[in-house]
């Protein structure tokens, strides 16, 4: 089965926070998930499916390899 890139912008914030329980409650298969937020929101750390992912700031390098935002 294949498996999804997926990244959330704005992963933080009210829609964010949201769109990431609708995730962890579906069945897509996802390979990566990329959590995208502001500067100042760098680095905090965000468990989702049991582990812990760190919130990245947005650069033209990281969409390419993402399927879904």
């Amino acid at each position: 089965m294949k498996k999804y890139n997926i990244a959330v912008v704005g992963a933080l914030g009210n829609v964010g926070t949201e769109m990431l329980d609708i995730l962890e409650k579906s069945e897509l298969p996802i390979r990566d998930l990329l959590v995208m937020d502001t500067l100042q929101n760098v680095g905090r750390k965000i468990l989702w499916r049991g582990v812990n992912h760190i919130a990245v700031s947005y650069t033209h390098l990281t969409l390419p390899t993402i399927l879904l935002v």
